[in-house]
């Protein structure tokens, strides 16, 4: 049965601290609680950026750790892999450093129950000018190797997403995303449909049909990044739910949309997307 979730960040429902350390403990209890409403809601799960339990203090991580309990749940999805300053392709990629982070944030996804990560992070994939895309291609093989190794260590899958070519310039489309998925030929390596990205690269969505059996998770907002039933003139999701019922996919689809109040509009968005794949 599909689970929806909603993508957040630990500042989600409270103010980012404004320089020094960050009062972890006060987004943590904001968090908690702002997750807990979202779930009263309808949603299933949250979705969180890596960062948010890769780049702080053990004693930190202990804390957020602890809060995600708090609320009952355990976040099976995390996005953002990949910090933009640790760089995939180009002259200066330090496989050593990418390593020990790809084991690091594993290590801490899987403690809190993830299941799978995405795989977009556009500033570290972009291909540096008058740099070979076939060599580029090359170090993202490798990188994904890396994932393999600890992916199976920790039992996480890595879902390859496309990024619209304004946001980088490799892995536009789900069908360039599949094709490196089958050459690599991982099991612990798949694809991540967003229908915003589709929608911006004119992707037909006719293309899960082809790529059905390596979609891991699936990312929904609608034209600007809205919320899907915020304006009427939105992308088709009855068609892209149609799709992914016809080819029997059961995992998880997550909103990565923006919110003017989370609480509110995520409601709001919940039931429209709920009632769309009853009918789709």
């Amino acid at each position: 049965m599909v689970k929806y979730g909603c993508c957040l960040s630990l500042y989600s429902f409270g103010p980012r601290p404004s320089g020094g350390s960050a009062d972890i403990k006060q987004a943590a209890m904001c968090f908690k609680d702002g997750v807990l409403k979202l779930l009263g809601n309808g949603f299933d799960y949250i979705e969180l950026n890596t960062g948010s339990i890769v780049n702080i203090s053990e004693d930190d991580y202990a804390i957020v750790s602890e809060a995600i309990r708090a609320c009952g749940i355990k976040v099976p999805t995390f996005n953002c892999f990949i910090p933009s300053t640790l760089k995939l392709v180009g002259d200066n990629v330090d496989y050593g450093e990418i390593e020990k982070y790809i084991e690091k944030a594993m290590e801490r996804i899987e403690g809190v129950g993830g299941k799978c990560i995405v795989f977009g992070s556009g500033a570290s994939r972009k291909v540096p000018d008058n740099f070979s895309m076939e060599k580029a291609e090359e170090q993202i093989i490798v990188f994904l190797n890396l994932c393999e190794k600890y992916g199976s260590y920790n039992g996480l899958t890595v879902a390859i997403e496309p990024l619209n070519r304004m946001e980088t310039n490799m892995i536009n489309t789900v069908s360039e995303a599949f094709r490196i998925s089958e050459k690599v030929d991982l099991p612990h390596v798949g694809v991540l449909a967003d229908s915003y990205h589709m929608y911006m690269e004119n992707e037909n969505a006719e293309i899960l049909k082809k790529v059905k059996e390596k979609i891991f998770h699936i990312h929904i907002s609608d034209k600007n990044r809205s919320y899907p039933g915020k304006i009427s003139d939105g992308m088709d999701f009855k068609k892209f739910f149609g799709i992914l019922k016809e080819i029997n996919y059961d995992k998880t689809i997550s909103l990565e949309c923006g919110f003017d109040d989370i609480e509110k509009e995520s409601l709001l968005s919940i039931k429209y997307i709920k009632n769309l794949w009853k009918i789709a």
